[in-house]
């Protein structure tokens, strides 16, 4: 069998800032969107977009996972407006688990596996997500923007399961991290679901925390609506 080429560390750094150039751009697609669709929805454009216009990698195995990885989110694309995501999810699972399998130490590998988290929670397979999103927040450790999207589709996902309590400790991880964008989402969907356990007081501080902190984000006016009507009514 022949040795495997290690890699030097001028290879290593390289990797290392094509990493970093995606999570910059990855920030900016969903910033982009978030004025207009959720955040797991701005995740998955913001994916689609940076690997459609992916140039900057010339090592050959990420390039052939690159292209793996932007063929198997046409093919869900293809599928999910004809199909659904349930059968979306269905149709590019043995693709995206050959990228994950041959590629998973690969910038490529590593962004697979958040993409198909997402592709998970959508088609309706919490579990799975959970489990992707868990494993992917290894690889995301050291970048604050993606760990606290990870970390938000952890919540997503476990309040798929209706596992409320835990949703919301994933959403204050993110509401009181530093470097995390979208804390104001964060703290809306705490107080949303502090309100479903009918804690009331948690869900009120939540609240109020947007509307001081927060007070031009597209979730303040409701804010400032829920902490303005009398607890008795909540």
């Amino acid at each position: 069998m022949p040795k495997q080429k290690k890699m030097s560390r001028k290879e290593l750094l390289k990797e290392e800032d094509e990493f970093l150039i995606f999570s910059q751009r990855l920030m900016q697609g969903a910033i982009q969107y978030r004025m207009h669709i959720a955040w797991g929805v701005a995740v998955f454009f913001a994916l689609v977009i940076v690997i459609a216009g992916y140039r900057l990698i010339t090592n050959r195995a990420e390039n052939n996972a690159f292209a793996l990885l932007q063929s198997a989110t046409q093919t869900y694309q293809n599928e999910l407006q004809v199909r659904g995501p349930e059968q979306a999810l269905e149709a590019v699972t043995p693709d995206v688990q050959h990228i994950l399998k041959k590629y998973s130490g690969r910038t490529a590998g590593k962004m697979a596996r958040i993409l198909f988290a997402e592709f998970a929670y959508r088609g309706g397979q919490p579990d799975m997500a959970i489990e992707l999103y868990q494993t992917a927040l290894a690889d995301v450790a050291t970048r604050p923007v993606l760990e606290g999207r990870i970390l938000s589709g952890l919540g997503y996902a476990y309040e798929a399961k209706t596992d409320y309590e835990e949703a919301a400790g994933y959403f204050e991880k993110v509401a009181a991290g530093e470097g995390y964008i979208l804390r104001d989402e964060a703290l809306f969907q705490m107080g949303r679901l502090y309100g479903l356990l009918g804690q009331t007081d948690r869900s009120l501080a939540a609240f109020k925390r947007i509307a001081d902190d927060y007070p031009e984000s597209i979730y303040a006016a409701i804010a400032k609506e829920k902490i303005s009507v009398p607890r008795e009514n909540s």
